[in-house]
């Protein structure tokens, strides 16, 4: 997949000013010639810093501290994340929250085993934002400045290390905010997050109306870290991921999700494909048609339910998504049904057709339906 036309993504780095003289020691009516940016004093106000390390915070003592100078501003489709390499944060496994002062909202986390960070708030660079870290050592606070510049390399600052960490959460970022609200089975798929540049493990159980658009905002989130990490990074080739638990996507308590079909009876599957089959079915009908040749009758017999023949009048457009959804509805969980070696199905008593009938679909009020042709 090509990602040269993809829109980069933007960042905006916490520039590592010099220490104002009134702060960190000296006379502030005579500033050093040397002027460039080293540390973040400048940025978050009266708190001491040593070498970009925060080390002050609203409790006494030994508090959590930040590496100002480890930590970057992204900006994302979601919002705005903090990211910080290894090292970031002190306590590893810190409680992080990230509050924007400019309209209230906030996102809390954890810092990573290696001290690093990846947290996304709703919000603009435009924002100011504080980013508090707590621990049993206390907590620190400290505001991030809106004013830090904003370097178009800047991705070219993360090791390959945060690059894969900011991929991964971008990712899992893209597929939380997918859509998820349904009425019924058929509404409902499962898109996996191999999407991009990302080659690690994951589903997500959404609307199948969003299946797409979720995967295509996944890697336009992604499109400017991929094009880093494939610039200067080695990288791993795609996982070999175990096969995905047997929970076919199910519309349950009007959310998307997985249904646990092993724990249903035989029955309890078979009656499950046989609804599914029926409402896809009633879906595809509900099209409306113009004239006779608008509709064909299409075998929708499923392995796993018993009928009397289940040939249905449905439009010619909506074929292809109808037998799409009976080839998902086979694997997912009529291979379930025989996996089990469930018995059956039965054949039903079916009432016999007349000699010499023919059914054939017509268009009738703007609906598919059969006449029967006598001989």
């Amino acid at each position: 997949m090509s990602i040269s036309s993809r829109p980069r993504t933007t960042i905006l780095v916490f520039s590592l000013f010099a220490c104002l003289l009134a702060h960190c020691g000296g006379d502030a009516s005579n500033p050093p010639a040397d002027t460039a940016p080293r540390t973040l004093c400048e940025l978050v106000g009266n708190a001491p810093c040593d070498d970009g390390v925060m080390t002050s915070g609203t409790e006494t003592g030994n508090p959590p501290s930040l590496q100002l100078k480890k930590l970057y501003l992204l900006a994302s489709p979601l919002g705005v994340a903090v990211v910080g390499e290894p090292g970031a944060i002190d306590p590893p496994n810190a409680s992080v929250r990230v509050t924007n002062l400019s309209t209230g909202a906030s996102a809390e986390g954890t810092a990573r085993n290696d001290g690093s960070l990846d947290l996304v708030v709703a919000g603009s660079l435009d924002d100011a934002y504080e980013i508090t870290v707590s621990s049993e050592r206390g907590a620190t606070t400290v505001p991030l400045g809106a004013n830090a510049s904003n370097s178009a390399g800047a991705l070219g600052s993360l090791s390959c290390q945060t690059l894969e960490n900011t991929l991964s959460a971008r990712i899992a970022d893209s597929f939380s905010s997918v859509a998820t609200a349904c009425t019924s089975d058929f509404e409902c798929d499962v898109v996996g997050w191999d999407v991009g540049c990302y080659f690690q493990c994951g589903q997500s159980f959404v609307t199948a109306a969003d299946a797409a658009a979720a995967q295509t905002r996944a890697v336009q989130a992604t499109a400017g870290l991929c094009g880093e990490l494939a610039g200067r990074c080695v990288r791993e080739g795609p996982a070999d991921c175990p096969p995905p638990p047997s929970a076919p996507p199910a519309c349950i308590g009007g959310t998307c999700t997985g249904l646990d079909i092993q724990r249903l009876s035989c029955d309890g599957v078979a009656s499950r494909a046989g609804t599914r089959r029926n409402d896809a079915v009633a879906r595809a009908a509900s099209t409306e048609c113009q004239v006779d040749t608008d509709c064909v009758a299409l075998e929708t017999s499923i392995s796993c339910v018993a009928d009397c023949g289940s040939s249905y009048p449905v439009p010619a457009g909506a074929v292809e998504t109808l037998q799409r959804e009976l080839t998902r509805i086979e694997q997912q969980i009529c291979q379930n049904f025989t996996d089990r070696s469930c018995p059956g199905p039965f054949a039903l008593p079916c009432d016999p057709s007349e000699p010499g009938a023919s059914r054939v679909p017509i268009c009738f009020n703007n609906r598919c339906d059969f006449a029967t042709l006598l001989p």
